[in-house]
């Protein structure tokens, strides 16, 4: 009788030994402990074949899920036994390698010493979310949580919804988030009922949030003002040079799953409360334009990296106005005004002019005088107080030679976007010059004029006189 191979056996018994060796059963080994049999991963390195049939048993069966914090010292503490993990990581950066998780779910805690970047921390089975849940409850920790979506497999967004934030919502006891995010793709009615049931909702929460953020902002802010200040060693000691960079960067990562959470749970679930959208804006053009600013710092502090760090700041700007422009409430159609509707329009201009403010400072530190004329021009039209100031800010900047092409150099993004790229001869003679600068230097009459050849003091002459008549 010939002998019979493995794969010889049906698909289905194939997969029964797959799960049986694959995917382990949990124990309770009292009321709130539980144990697991170990995975037995040694046929995995059988054949090809072998390892593809039973790699998909593996990862579609227990739909591991990375639990991932920037603080894993709190999550040190919590009790291992009550919860059922697959895999304690000691090496984060070989499950980064790994795409075939089903999600991720991210922890972050608001702190100036805490790092932006998360950790993973651990993988678990989708089948142990209650027991994880059930355990963060205990813990007296504000988290602000995002969960991402990362694999469906072959179930579809309602099933892998069921399977995975169904399963959470079991636990016997839930957590209170400080704020949720959920990623694509996910049931609406799990995204509802994940935001509806773990984030906190007593009175004051939203506003203990947004004085958290700004309290960590306002603590580098003073940092950076004092760094010269010999009688303040302990905030140096506090913030390290390298970590003030990281406050900002968190803080912008925790206001952008707030406003997420805020924004689901006003419009779907009747969230009311004190924290309207315009002062949201404020706060995050705060924060982007104090990233742009550590960088900034950063140049200034050492010669060897100012080109990197100016990019830095440039990009950090830049990055504010993409993402702000995106989130304008008097650009929403279903945003309602209320009574204080002027005073919250002019916090969202003077929001918008103090992002291209700071990035006109780091185009000025990587000698890109065009772009740097650019954005002053565009944070004066945002506010009008400063078009003064603008004129003589750019007529400085005539006061010296700059590279004809700088490092670095780009189109500036503004608020009101040019459509085609503009150089600085452009700029000049008003032959591509964007829609801002064209409105508030709109003679050409004398810069149409200009002979290309003329010399460079020239043309910044004529540019003078134009910029005189702003704001006259």
């Amino acid at each position: 009788m010939d002998c019979l191979l493995f794969l010889d056996f049906p698909v289905t018994i194939r997969d029964q030994i797959y799960a049986e060796l694959l995917v382990p059963p949990v124990t309770k080994a009292d009321n709130q402990t539980y144990t697991k049999e170990p995975l037995s991963t040694s046929i995995l390195y059988t054949n090809k074949q072998i390892y593809a049939e039973a790699s998909d048993i593996l990862y579609t069966k227990n739909l591991f899920v990375v639990i991932m914090t920037n603080d894993p010292e709190t999550f040190a503490t919590l009790h291992r036994g009550h919860i059922p993990t697959i895999v304690q990581v000691k090496n984060s950066s070989k499950i980064a390698q790994c795409q075939r998780f089903a999600m991720t779910m991210e922890f972050l805690l608001s702190s100036h010493k805490l790092p932006s970047i998360s950790t993973t921390f651990a993988v678990i089975p989708a089948w142990s979310l209650p027991h994880f849940a059930s355990v963060l409850a205990m813990k007296n920790a504000s988290w602000t949580a995002h969960f991402k979506v990362e694999n469906c497999f072959r179930y579809t967004p309602s099933r892998i919804s069921e399977l995975l934030f169904g399963r959470f919502l079991s636990a016997e006891m839930l957590p209170k988030f400080a704020a949720l995010s959920i990623g694509s793709p996910v049931d609406e009615r799990y995204r509802n009922d994940m935001i509806r049931d773990c984030v906190n909702v007593n009175e004051n929460s939203c506003t203990i949030i947004f004085m958290s953020i700004r309290a960590c902002l306002d603590r580098v802010q003073f940092r950076m003002l004092h760094d010269d200040d010999s009688l303040d060693q302990g905030i140096r000691k506090e913030i390290p040079e390298a970590q003030i960079p990281e406050v900002p960067t968190l803080m912008l990562r925790l206001l952008d799953i707030f406003w997420d959470c805020h924004f689901r749970r006003a419009r779907s679930l009747g969230h009311q409360c004190s924290v309207d959208v315009p002062y949201l804006f404020d706060e995050a053009s705060c924060a982007y334009s104090l990233l742009a600013q550590a960088h900034c710092f950063a140049a200034a502090r050492s010669s060897l990296k100012d080109i990197n760090a100016y990019l830095e700041a440039r990009r950090a700007a830049e990055a504010g106005i993409m993402y702000l422009k995106q989130r304008d409430p008097f650009e929403d159609a279903e945003y309602v005004p209320d009574d204080d509707a002027n005073k919250k329009r002019e916090h969202v201009n003077k929001a918008k002019a103090r992002l291209s403010l700071r990035a006109s400072e780091a185009c000025i530190g990587l000698r890109d005088r065009v772009s740097a004329t650019e954005y002053i021009l565009d944070a004066s039209k945002y506010n009008p107080d400063m078009k003064p100031t603008a004129r003589e800010q750019i007529i400085h900047l005539g006061d010296y030679k700059w590279p004809e092409n700088p490092q670095g150099a780009k189109v500036a993004i503004l608020w009101g976007m040019p459509e085609v790229p503009v150089q600085w001869k452009d700029l000049v003679r008003g032959d591509k010059i964007s829609k801002v600068t064209r409105e508030l230097a709109h003679d050409r009459s004398e810069s149409d004029n200009i002979d290309e050849d003329s010399t460079e003091m020239t043309r910044l002459s004529a540019l003078r006189k134009r910029l005189l008549r702003m704001g006259s």
